[in-house]
């Protein structure tokens, strides 16, 4: 969700959900907390990375038919793994997970053009690299989208997005609860479609 509430200043906040499950035979033993699962073993995993994000960009450069500005993004990325043994019949014979929360967030660049009277497009570039407590991320994301005014009211968008994240978490001196470490590296996608109505 956007708000433009001046001409060079835009806020916008945004939830992703990413959840993901997999079922597979082990080809060699693993350990995940305090426990080892052995070769040959069913399991089934889970690991989900949600993220909640904050933008504000500021417009340096604002004309009627473009707009160059910084972009800077702060978020939260969810981290929820899980573990299953399965037996027979995909039956759960013993489950482990943790959850995790770390700070995340990117400075760069956006830029907003208007091709002709109906056509207009944007791109989206921000990177950093940042440790906080346990917590070392790099966070690249950027995107694009091309705009279609079909009516004076009536907008078509599609647009596209990447978000490419690499976390490390050490390990804390004490044990227990939130003492998990290792290295979650991942990246999304996203396409998009849609209408925007302007009252």
């Amino acid at each position: 969700m956007r708000w433009r509430p001046w001409p060079r200043h835009e806020f916008e906040v945004g939830y992703q959900f990413a959840r993901r499950t997999s079922e597979r035979v082990l080809n060699r033993d693993i350990t995940f907390g305090d426990s080892t699962y052995h070769a040959g073993g069913d399991i089934g995993t889970k690991l989900n990375t949600d993220q909640a994000s904050f933008v504000y960009r500021f417009a340096f450069h604002a004309k009627p038919r473009s707009q160059v500005g910084l972009s800077v993004g702060f978020g939260a990325l969810f981290l929820k793994t899980a573990l299953d043994a399965l037996g027979s019949g995909g039956q759960v014979q013993f489950s482990q997970s943790d959850d995790v929360t770390g700070p995340i967030g990117s400075v760069g660049l956006y830029g907003r053009f208007l091709s002709g009277n109906r056509w207009s497009w944007e791109a989206e570039a921000r990177y950093v690299k940042v440790s906080i407590d346990r917590f070392d991320a790099q966070v690249g994301e950027g995107g694009a989208a091309v705009r279609y005014v079909a009516w004076s009211h009536v907008t078509f968008e599609g647009g596209y997005g990447l978000s490419a994240i690499k976390v490390d978490i050490a390990p804390t001196t004490s044990s227990g609860s939130g003492s998990r470490s290792g290295r979650i590296k991942y990246s999304l996608q996203n396409v998009r479609l849609g209408v925007v109505f302007v009252p």
